[in-house]
């Protein structure tokens, strides 16, 4: 089991971490978000968009994209992406009302509405 980490987001305290699994980099992963109180939580459900191109779980290593036409590579072990993932579902989805239950997230539709678009690169 990975540990929990915090996050500050809007000035309350998340608890986080990301989920993969080791033995198998190219089945799907998850961010798990709580809050600090543990009344409920967020699951974030991130489809690996294109297993047999990327050999890995493409959110643990890196994975391409561009955001405002810059490139950028989204690593979900930096709090950075895991804060403006937060912050968005807060906005757009909790409107502040916390959860107080447990809600499931698709990961790529919710970084589409961030504003990034994917830049696949086929690896060998």
């Amino acid at each position: 089991m990975q540990a929990f980490r915090n996050i500050v987001v809007k000035d309350k305290t998340f608890l986080w971490t990301y989920i993969f699994d080791d033995d198998d980099l190219q089945i799907d992963s998850n961010i798990i978000i709580k809050d600090c109180d543990r009344k409920g939580k967020l699951v974030i459900q991130l489809l690996n968009p294109n297993r047999n191109e990327h050999g890995y779980c493409p959110f643990n290593m890196g994975l391409p994209a561009l955001k405002d036409s810059e490139e950028v590579v989204i690593n979900l072990n930096r709090p950075k992406y895991i804060a403006e993932i937060l912050e968005h579902i807060l906005d757009c989805y909790l409107h502040d009302d916390g959860f107080n239950t447990t809600g499931h997230y698709d990961g790529l539709k919710i970084l589409t509405e961030m504003g990034y678009v994917f830049n696949y690169h086929l690896t060998v």
